[in-house]
């Protein structure tokens, strides 16, 4: 195997890897609660800046 092979063989895996966790993490909708919770701080936030006079 050359070293591109190597290198490809590599980063195929990393992708598989990266594709098999975010697919667990989206079953698990955590990416959803997450975004929420940003959604949620950000409006919190916002909340509190406009009761500052």
């Amino acid at each position: 195997m050359g070293k591109t092979e190597q290198k490809t063989l590599i980063s195929h895996v990393v992708h598989a890897c990266l594709w098999k966790t975010l697919w667990k993490v989206w079953n698990k909708k955590e990416i959803v609660r997450f975004l929420k919770n940003i959604m949620l701080s950000k409006a919190k936030r916002s909340e509190y800046f406009q009761k500052i006079p």
